[in-house]
């Protein structure tokens, strides 16, 4: 999966060989976001910039996750607590705890 933020381009491999759009991604906080694909898996990435002028990024991908039997359609972050809800073309809606490894 290739995944674009601007000048940020990181590629997540879930099955090698095979692309897959991303869905749906949302920012964690100021140094990580999750995102989720056609195939209903999720992942968390974390980033840094590796010098002071932020033109090069240090990414890495923490986690991946089979979130829903198919596509991801959409993800919310919740404003105070380290929540995210997942929406899936399963028509289920699942609840992820961050702070908890994405339990």
């Amino acid at each position: 999966y290739n995944c674009t933020l601007g000048e940020i381009s990181h590629r997540i491999e879930v099955d090698p060989g095979s692309l897959e759009p991303v869905r749906a991604a949302r920012f964690l906080g100021q140094q990580a976001f999750v995102g989720g694909t056609d195939s209903g898996v999720m992942f968390w990435v974390s980033f840094r910039a590796e010098s002071s002028d932020t033109a090069t990024w240090k990414l890495q991908t923490r986690k991946l996750w089979s979130a829903h039997d198919s596509g991801v359609l959409c993800i919310e972050v919740h404003t105070t607590l380290p929540m995210v809800l997942s929406a899936g073309n399963d028509s289920i809606i699942r609840w992820w705890d961050y702070s908890q490894n994405f339990r």
